[in-house]
């Protein structure tokens, strides 16, 4: 009977131990799962941390691209009023006087001027600004300055009828609308 009291004493002590293992293995499991979920949560920060970071690049990278394309905004704006006196100066000069009959020298003069405007215009285009704003174009409030309208025969309504300062855009981007009147458009 000693004996058996021994043994029920024995796995009693034994159960014992054995519950505390369980309850400190139990401790332990709860421990690395919190810690596991701190490594996760790490984790998710870090990757968003570094997620934001390439995103900050990219933004400064394309506003970096941006002041270099259209820094020159200014300059070309005012360098449009140059070919708008240009052409204004050619505008001026009447067909006849530059005939067989007309003054040699205002006839060099014009010359002089026209290449200079074409060559102007090549520079503009190679940089990326154009010159657009035409007679009997469609009116596009988006690009284009309606000055006044007017009734015309023979053209069609909402059309160009007279460009009084052509418009500029500079790498697709609008840097001056085009100044026109327009044709009115019937009630």
């Amino acid at each position: 009977a000693a004996e058996a009291a021994g043994e029920v004493g024995g796995e009693e002590g034994g159960n014992a131990a054995g519950a505390g293992l369980e309850a400190a293995l139990a401790e332990q499991a709860e421990k690395l799962a919190a810690a596991e979920a701190g490594l996760e949560a790490m984790r998710d920060r870090a990757l968003r941390a570094l997620a934001a970071a390439e995103n900050v690049k990219g933004v400064a990278a394309r506003d970096v691209a941006n002041a270099r394309e259209y820094a020159v905004a200014g300059f070309a704006r005012e360098m449009a009023e140059v070919a708008d006196n240009l052409a204004r100066g050619l505008g001026a000069v009447k067909e006849e006087s530059l005939g067989e009959d007309g003054n040699k020298e205002l006839k060099g003069l014009f010359e002089g001027i026209k290449a200079t405007e074409n060559q102007l215009l090549k520079v503009f285009e190679k940089h990326g600004m154009k010159r657009f704003g035409a007679e009997g174009e469609v009116f596009d409030p988006n690009i284009h300055q309606a000055m006044f309208e007017a009734d015309v025969p023979g053209a069609e309504p909402g059309t160009i009828i007279t460009v009084m300062k052509p418009g500029f855009t500079i790498k697709e981007r609008l840097l001056r609308p085009a100044q026109v009147g327009v044709k009115k458009k019937t009630a």
